[in-house]
């Protein structure tokens, strides 16, 4: 799979991943003074443990019976959909952002992908040089000056501060599922993304360090700090 935006650094590879991770927590990070601000970790490695099990024994079972029955060409156009369902939400934070250039190009992209992209599942937009952007309610916040909060597990959603958790509420007001009805079909288009979300994930074990709740939350933090701040911050990897 090819990251198709310019979020392609190590820190932009990670938040890609931990965010839709199932299996991990998420933190918050000062940007000043670079300590995580994790006080409810007890509760939150209880939650962590949970998802992971619930990764291994159920979602990844799931997933690898997808990729084994899927044509390849069928799980790009899949991704290729959700991709462009998400572009509705990335619009909306650009324009809380007053980001004119992206606020262009999730337009074309919405518009090009939408029609002569089949629904979607083509990303013609990408050919013609229109890359995909993520953002979120959360990162919205962050740039008005809104503190990440403490660090928060969220229970099978993955990684979120109390901030980006909050803006999850206001994201998922944008998500185009949310009004296709039955609401039985509804369930099945989330989990198809769910499942989709999980598969570009792949096997992620390997980055992992003996204390993978530690390694996966500065991960998470450090790149939502640079997404906000557009400057890389002290690595912290090598405490560990």
């Amino acid at each position: 799979m090819s990251i198709k935006n310019n979020d392609t650094t190590r820190l932009g590879f990670f938040s890609w991943l931990f965010v839709a991770l199932l299996t991990t927590g998420c933190a918050s990070l000062d940007a000043t003074t670079k300590v995580t601000y994790d006080p409810w970790e007890p509760l939150n490695r209880k939650v962590h443990a949970t998802n992971s099990v619930i990764d291994q024994n159920l979602v990844k079972p799931i997933v690898k019976v997808y990729e084994s029955l899927a044509p390849s060409v069928i799980e790009s156009g899949v991704e290729n959909f959700f991709s462009n369902l998400s572009d509705v939400g990335h619009l909306f934070n650009h324009c809380l952002q007053f980001n004119v250039d992206r606020m262009a190009i999730d337009t074309a992209r919405l518009l090009i992908n939408s029609t002569i992209g089949l629904a979607g599942f083509v990303d013609v937009a990408a050919d013609f040089g229109f890359y995909q952007q993520s953002t979120d309610f959360g990162h919205t916040l962050g740039l008005w000056g809104v503190s990440s909060g403490p660090y928060l597990v969220l229970p099978l959603m993955g990684p979120s501060t109390l901030r980006d958790g909050a803006g999850m509420i206001l994201d998922a007001k944008f998500n185009p599922l949310n009004d296709y009805d039955p609401v039985a079909h509804q369930a099945l288009l989330y989990g198809l993304q769910a499942m989709d979300i999980r598969r570009k994930i792949g096997d992620f074990d390997t980055y992992l360090l003996d204390d993978s709740y530690v390694f996966l939350r500065e991960a998470y933090l450090q790149q939502r700090a640079y997404l906000i701040h557009r400057a890389p911050l002290e690595d912290q990897f090598d405490d560990f």
